[in-house]
């Protein structure tokens, strides 16, 4: 991986539970956050929730957007279908996101 890459925190592992700016793709400049949503049945295979954000808090944003995957290997097509490449961030640094 070449040093711009580590610096910027761009990889192809699509980090769970931490926010990401989104560089390309679809909702590019964007926010984007996974976050697992185990049921309570089937607490072994958690699907997914895709959540986008326009503002780096999401609570809070002036828009946003939400999508669902039933798998994690799904979680990696939605990612490749949309052509999304995201900086993922340090998990609370609002510095990281500008």
């Amino acid at each position: 991986m070449s040093s711009l890459s580590q610096d910027r925190r761009l990889d192809k592992v699509i980090r769970i539970g931490v926010k990401g700016k989104i560089l390309t793709g679809e909702y590019q400049g964007w926010y984007i956050f996974v976050d697992p949503a185990i049921d309570a049945e089937d607490s072994d295979s958690p699907s997914f929730y895709i959540y986008y954000s326009i503002d780096f808090d999401f609570e809070n944003s002036r828009e946003g957007y939400d999508d669902w995957v039933p798998e994690y290997k799904d979680v990696e097509g939605y990612f490749r279908l949309r052509n999304l490449e995201v900086e993922w961030l340090s998990e609370s640094s609002e510095d990281d996101a500008k």
